[in-house]
């Protein structure tokens, strides 16, 4: 049976996500340390909260995983072609950095960074269920293979006060199969995936 490993960035909600990962039929193990990272063939990690009360920030992340010195091996591990999937937060990290907080760097694999939602118009944080259209730049039949199979029908639970606003052909331009999904007025990016990188802004083990 094929293994996940999980890096647990002391969100404390990864039962549910454990539970989905066993129930498609893996085994999930647990890094322990940034030497695992290395023995690991698959990442799954930076999983957010999903109770608004309890909403972990990306700064909060960042500064867990850098002073426990996981930042280069797990941009090795994506280099290597190795597989890895980021939920909420995890999208949210591969992109530059935040509005949030200027000064923490994101790990920077992607151009882009994240923005508060306005709040003039909707609540904030952004909870429930909403799209993740693959119809954007392209080929509509051909963004859903790259999005295993993510449909612009289907409805993803979200939960977030964070988002990168989407730029139209700006990550399709470098190779990247891109989802939006629209909160009021604000486009933003639900889902990305290149080669051996996916990463969702909603969360699958909720959806």
């Amino acid at each position: 049976m094929s293994t996940v490993h999980l890096l647990d960035h002391v969100a404390g909600n990864v039962r549910s996500l454990v539970n989905a990962i066993e129930k498609v039929g893996y085994t999930v193990e647990w890094i322990q340390s940034p030497g695992d990272v290395a023995e690991a063939e698959v990442i799954h990690t930076f999983q957010q909260h999903p109770d608004p009360k309890i909403e972990s920030t990306l700064k909060l992340i960042l500064q867990v995983i850098a002073s426990a010195g996981y930042i280069e091996p797990i941009k090795q591990h994506i280099e290597a072609g190795k597989p890895f999937m980021g939920i909420c937060v995890g999208l949210q990290a591969l992109f530059e950095g935040s509005e949030e907080n200027p000064a923490v760097s994101g790990l920077g694999l992607l151009s882009g960074r994240l923005e508060r939602f306005k709040d003039e118009d909707k609540s904030v944080p952004h909870i429930g269920w909403n799209s993740a259209n693959t119809s954007n730049g392209g080929d509509e039949q051909s963004t859903q293979e790259s999005l295993y199979g993510l449909r612009p029908d289907s409805k993803y639970y979200y939960v977030h006060s964070y988002a990168v606003p989407y730029q139209e052909g700006v990550l399709e331009k470098d190779g990247w199969a891109v989802a939006t999904a629209r909160y009021g007025n604000e486009k933003f990016i639900g889902a990305i995936a290149k080669d051996n990188v996916l990463a969702t802004q909603f969360h699958p083990e909720k959806s």
